[in-house]
């Protein structure tokens, strides 16, 4: 319920630009659903909205610009479409392993990923 609030207080006086930190994390299926269209919303009224979020296929799929950060360093900005295509077969999760250097078994906790919505 903190996170809705959060939401809500941060988009309720419509902002140009928008920061959304993990803006999903302890939210329900319904809640994730209204926030992602809230998002997009956002992104076609013309809003700045950057994604920060180690979610990847979340990322993958709402994103259209992407940023990799790992230990403070851009590994990787541009169109997701460019990524995908400079990485055949590959998907945004295996292309952050592959630039951060983190293995599967250890998760993706040495990055994010920051994408912008067009």
């Amino acid at each position: 319920m903190k996170q809705r609030v959060v939401i809500v207080a941060a988009l309720l006086h419509d902002p140009e630009v928008i920061l959304f930190d993990e803006p999903l994390n302890g939210l329900d299926v319904e809640a994730t659903v209204r926030v992602k269209g809230l998002i997009a919303q956002a992104a076609s009224r013309g809003k700045t909205v950057l994604y920060c979020s180690h979610l990847l296929d979340v990322v993958e799929r709402i994103c259209s610009r992407i940023i990799i950060v790992a230990e403070g360093e851009i590994r990787i900005d541009g169109k997701l479409q460019e990524i995908l295509a400079d990485s055949p077969g590959m998907t945004l999760e295996t292309v952050f392993q592959n630039l951060t250097g983190a293995p599967a078994e250890r998760g993706l906790r040495h990055g994010v990923a920051i994408g912008e919505l067009s």
